[in-house]
């Protein structure tokens, strides 16, 4: 839908209400002004405030800071103060926006990891079908800040009264794992090869605390 111009709304209301006098010299150009500097005002509201992929540092804090009651401003269990930079604080903001409208659904949870990290390597949610724990896979090794906000802020999303587990790929016991849109939700075998042929890899279930 294209926006009016503020210089043809002036003129329709000058037209109506002031004849054109002197007035209406002033108000045209105040909102050629306005068009000028501020252009779609409803493009920029989007883009400088809404849209959390674009928006200001300020919107960051004065808007979705106080919108989900977070702060880009914390002190570690070391006593050290960390300030997230923007990007942090963005990404920190998005789990917040996607755990307030998770279903619980396994195959959301990974489309949404998948989305936020796509420039990094694959990771997901293994769902231990019990009720205690998630279990979240990172094929990449995780920021300080990232594991500080993940384990000390419980940031990722999660049901109540269910735990957290995070496995960073190469720090944990396992080789390695399928991508997660052909997990299967029952007990499988993974493992390797040698080079006599026999597989050597330890059979597991993804109920299994890796």
């Amino acid at each position: 839908m294209t926006e009016t111009p503020f210089k043809e709304i002036t003129l329709n209301n000058l037209q109506r209400q002031f004849g054109y006098t002197n007035i209406s010299d002033l108000l045209i150009k105040k909102s050629e002004i306005w068009d000028k500097r501020f252009g779609n005002l409803k493009d920029r509201l989007v883009r400088d405030i809404i849209d959390v992929n674009t928006c200001v540092p300020s919107a960051l804090d004065n808007f979705w800071g106080r919108l989900y009651k977070i702060t880009r401003t914390y002190v570690d269990n070391l006593g050290k103060t960390l300030v997230l930079t923007d990007d942090e604080f963005r990404e920190m903001i998005k789990f917040k926006q996607f755990g307030s409208r998770w279903n619980g659904a396994i195959q959301s949870m990974n489309t949404f990891l998948n989305d936020i990290f796509k420039d990094r390597g694959n990771c997901y949610m293994i769902d231990k079908q019990d009720m205690t724990v998630e279990i979240f896979v990172f094929e990449f090794p995780l920021s300080d800040v990232e594991l500080f906000l993940f384990k000390e802020k419980d940031i990722l999303p999660r049901p109540a009264a269910v735990g957290v587990d995070i496995f960073e790929q190469g720090k944990g016991k396992w080789f390695g794992f399928a991508d997660y849109a052909t997990t299967v939700y029952n007990p499988t075998t993974t493992g390797f090869g040698d080079y006599s042929g026999e597989n050597n890899g330890k059979f597991a279930q993804y109920t299994d605390n890796i």
